[in-house]
Formats: structure tokens, C-alpha cells, sequence
């Protein structure tokens, strides 16, 4: 644009000028997902976006796994990008913003994903969180019957969960006491399960949290709790299995490594992991055994940590 001016007595200045750009058009364009070719043992690929439009530069690139939830960050002209779930078609949507503030619309790719019987693949996030979203993408499709929630930042309610869960084949997701971290979100919308189950009480997961999960699923959100821990243990395992299940683990509660280990082997064999103090058993942990009657009890780790009195103490449920 040029522009000139006169004063009173008529004089003009010389010419000066100035540019801008007027860009209200959409950036247009397509990705490439590592042309569509099959990859063996990872689930992250790249993806090449355009590097500009007709008017300005593209500066922000957002990508998804969904076509809904986006993840936004600076352009660069092949971004690494983690696909969620296991073996199978995947597909990666991606748009772009140029310097004007103009968004694309979502372009997409689809890639197959195939995992070998004897490969070694990670399945992690850059926190617990996305961690444990990236072990549910990589475990479970939409469509679960019902999906754990629970607290990130201590175990005991997560470790009774996590046998639960796996005897009714859900996941088992992180949030912590007041919010939903943004990985859980994208995993429950990926997931839409029948049903949430969040365990601990409200000052564990709140009620906000609570609150807060209903639009992730079309059936209910319940919570499964007691007055500690041990409780809380006994009331998962009520929600969870029938009288006459062929075993129960029973692991310390005070401590998390062996009930870890024990969760998963407690729901691949439909039991419950239920909690006790080194020497005692507690009246709600009583109260759940004697309501189960199992086949058989396995208790996790030594003397030290599980005493041979209460083993002892086992014997009569």
C-alpha cells in the first residue's frame, strides 16, 4: 500500500509505502503417514505435513488419533507421532495453522500396525498418566464393558482395581484427586465404556472428578469405597466377584511391589486381590473372605512382610 499526504499550504510528502498480508483462506493440503506401509513392532511413525500455504508460513501443526482430541505443536516439516491401539488399521488426522491464525481442515492417513508374536514394543507416555492410557490403547478396543479410575498418586485403591478390572476385562486408568488429566480423557473417549467405576472415596477422587466422568460413557459412574484402604480393597472385590471364586490374593497393604505383581495374576484367574497388615487381618478383609469362600488362598511375600500368623489366620475361610 502507498499513501502520501499534503499540508495547508498544499505540499505533498514524497511516497512511502508498506505491506501486509490479507489471508482469510484456509490452508490447503495433505499428510503423508509413512505412506500407508505396514510397521512391525512400534506404533510411532512419522508424519510429513505441508510446509506452506499460498499466503504464509504454516506455524502450528495439531495431530490426533481420534479426528477429535488434538495435541498442537510447532511445525516442523516431519513430526513423530504415537498411534494408539494394537494390531489393525490405525489412522492419524492432522491440521494446520498458518501465520495468520487460518486453521486447515483435517486431512488423515491410515498406516497398519502389526505387532509379531516375538516382538518387544514400549508402551509408554511422558507420565503416569499417559502411561497408563498407552497400555489401555495398546491392551483394549472401544466398546469395554466398564473402565477403573483411579488415584495416580498412591497405589492401594489401584492395586484391588487392577485385579477387578482385569477379571471384567476393562483398564485400569489414572486421574488424580480434583481433575482428569488430558491423556485419561482421549483414552475414556477413545474407549466410551459401558460403564466407569471410581475407586476410593471423595477425598481420594473427588466428587467433581466423579461428576466429570459421566459424558465418557452412557451408562453409569459409581463408586466402589470404604473407610481405608482395606475397605476400599473389600468393596472392589464385592462389586467385582461372586461367592466360590477359585482363589483370592491376599497381599500387604501398607506396601505396594507384591500386590502389584499379584493384581495381575488375581484377574487373570477371576479372584480378587484383597489387603492385609503384616500381622493382622483386617475385619473388612475377614468380612469379604468369609462372604467369597474361595478355592484357595495365595498370599504374597515372605515372613517379613506377610507373617506366618496370618497365613495361618487364612486357613478357616
Amino acid at each position: 500500500m502507498f499513501v502520501r499526504w499534503a499540508d495547508a499550504s498544499g505540499t505533498w510528502t514524497d511516497w512511502v509505502s508498506d505491506s501486509i498480508i490479507l489471508d482469510r483462506v484456509a490452508p490447503t493440503g495433505s499428510i503423508t503417514l509413512a505412506g500407508g506401509r505396514l510397521t512391525v513392532e512400534s506404533s510411532e511413525v512419522d508424519v510429513a505435513v505441508p510446509a506452506t500455504d499460498a499466503w504464509s508460513p504454516i506455524t502450528t501443526v495439531a495431530l490426533s488419533n481420534d479426528g477429535s482430541t488434538w495435541t498442537s505443536m510447532p511445525y516442523a516439516p516431519t513430526l513423530n507421532w504415537l498411534l494408539t491401539g494394537g494390531s489393525g488399521t490405525r489412522t492419524v488426522w492432522a491440521k494446520w495453522r498458518d501465520q495468520a491464525g487460518n486453521w486447515s481442515s483435517p486431512a488423515s492417513d491410515p498406516i497398519n500396525v502389526s505387532y509379531t508374536a516375538d516382538s518387544v514394543a514400549r508402551q509408554a507416555g511422558a507420565n503416569r498418566y499417559a502411561t497408563a492410557a498407552a497400555i489401555s490403547a495398546g491392551a483394549f478396543s472401544p466398546g469395554v464393558s466398564v473402565a477403573y479410575v483411579a488415584l495416580g498418586t498412591n497405589f492401594p485403591d489401584a492395586l484391588a482395581a487392577a485385579a477387578a478390572a482385569g477379571h471384567l476385562d476393562g483398564p485400569l486408568l489414572l486421574v488424580t484427586t480434583g481433575t482428569i488429566p488430558t491423556e485419561t480423557a482421549a483414552e475414556l473417549t477413545r474407549l466410551r465404556p459401558g460403564r466407569i467405576v471410581v475407586v476410593g472415596g471423595p477425598t481420594v477422587v473427588s466428587d467433581g472428578v466423579l461428576d466429570a466422568l459421566r459424558p465418557y460413557t452412557a451408562g453409569s459412574v459409581v463408586r466402589q469405597a470404604g473407610a481405608n484402604r482395606y475397605a476400599t480393597a473389600a468393596a472392589i472385590s464385592a462389586g467385582a466377584f461372586s461367592p466360590g471364586v477359585s482363589v483370592a490374593y491376599v497381599a500387604l497393604g501398607t506396601n505396594f511391589p507384591d500386590a502389584l505383581a499379584a493384581a495381575a495374576a488375581a484377574g487373570h484367574l477371576d479372584g480378587p486381590l484383597l489387603l492385609v497388615t503384616t500381622g493382622t487381618i483386617p475385619t473388612e478383609t475377614a468380612a469379604e473372605l468369609t462372604r467369597l469362600r474361595p478355592g484357595r488362598i495365595v498370599v504374597v511375600g515372605g515372613p517379613a512382610v506377610v507373617s506366618d500368623g496370618v497365613l495361618d489366620a487364612l486357613r478357616p475361610y
